[in-house]
């Protein structure tokens, strides 16, 4: 954007698509190897104030890394790429420092793609959490969810120290066929195994699943439900199935399925309830009777009502919130 907007003629800007005489012209750019070159986010033109989670105000937000490895078919790499590339842990807690002691943040939430990829560098960021004395005036949380088969003890450990209260797990269906058609090579087992230790050290877990995956038969969707019963997590979120243009789920759907919504102008988010298309095999209101029983099974159990209800109160987010939350999800599993 600079280049462009310093005059430079744009056929020589790489990154750009325009028209020129009728004919787009697509440049693609190298994507910035060095992340500590570019700057600190602004954050001083964003009124934090305004964000928070629940009651906690303001709230920060921090990306450490770009790229991914892997290759799910449910994920894009058309933005960030497949090569991972971080920013130094020095950076990384220098703009903590910044959010903590110039804004006043009590809640960070870190966003990355893939933040567990590297545990040696996670447990440098902590330990430099712990040491700068930020951990006893501000929690963490990993609301973007991390893999299911990074088990390393004296990460999570750590972690926990640092006062990263959140951590939501990834394991997108209960069904191990179908993880393994997604591409995201995840062993459902192992990943049970990184729940219990998330627990153990005193972790609030999210487990994070999709229903309605273009390859999935409505009992391999039954099978992800019990399987989410079966964990012994504090919370539980089931999206509808999104194939996001530029996926290879929205391949699979454009060859042998039906939109019902144009999904390059936009789609309902994923946890709406609203089925965005049809398989042969599965209709719109199949996919979205399903949505319906797994809130209602997983979370209308009075062990998981008091397991979530604890859960919140314990990391001191507050009756009220517990409520409000218990209340949403029941009407979630009734109305949509």
């Amino acid at each position: 954007l600079v280049e462009l907007l310093s005059g430079r003629p744009w056929a020589e800007i790489p990154g750009l698509a325009y028209r020129e005489h009728q004919e787009v012209k697509v440049s693609r750019r190298p994507p910035p190897e060095d992340l500590d070159h570019l700057p600190l986010p602004a954050w001083h033109l964003v009124d934090l104030r305004r964000y928070r989670h629940p009651w906690r105000h303001p709230t920060g937000f921090l990306v450490t890394s770009r790229g991914c490895p892997y290759r799910c078919l449910n994920c894009t790499k058309a933005v960030h790429g497949t090569r991972y590339r971080t920013h130094s842990v020095g950076r990384v807690l220098q703009e903590v420092k910044l959010l903590v002691e110039r804004f006043g943040v009590r809640e960070i939430q870190v966003w990355d793609d893939n933040f567990t990829l590297q545990p040696e560098r996670v447990k440098e960021i902590c330990r430099g959490i712990i040491g700068g004395g930020w951990s006893r005036r501000v929690r963490f949380a990993l609301p973007n969810g991390i893999r299911g088969d990074i088990d390393d003890v004296e990460m999570f450990e750590l972690l926990a120290r640092a006062n990263f209260y959140y951590a939501g797990i990834a394991f997108e269906s209960g069904n191990q066929e179908v993880v393994y058609q997604l591409g995201k090579e995840l062993d459902l087992e192992r990943a049970r195994e990184t729940v219990n230790l998330a627990r153990r050290v005193g972790l609030r877990v999210g487990a994070y699943f999709m229903l309605g995956l273009p390859f999935e038969s409505l009992e391999q969707m039954e099978e992800t439900i019990r399987f989410a019963c079966s964990l012994p997590v504090d919370h539980c979120y089931f999206f509808m199935t999104v194939p996001l243009p530029g996926t290879g789920l929205y391949d699979i759907v454009a060859r042998e399925g039906r939109f019902l919504v144009d999904l390059i102008e936009g789609a309902p988010f994923f946890d709406s309830g609203e089925a965005v298309f049809e398989m042969p095999h599965f209709r719109a209101e199949d996919v979205e009777r399903m949505f319906r029983r797994a809130h209602r099974r997983f979370y209308l159990r009075p062990r998981q009502v008091l397991r979530t209800t604890a859960a919140l109160l314990r990391s001191g987010d507050g009756l009220g919130f517990a409520l409000s939350c218990f209340l949403r999800l029941v009407v979630r599993g009734r109305r949509l």
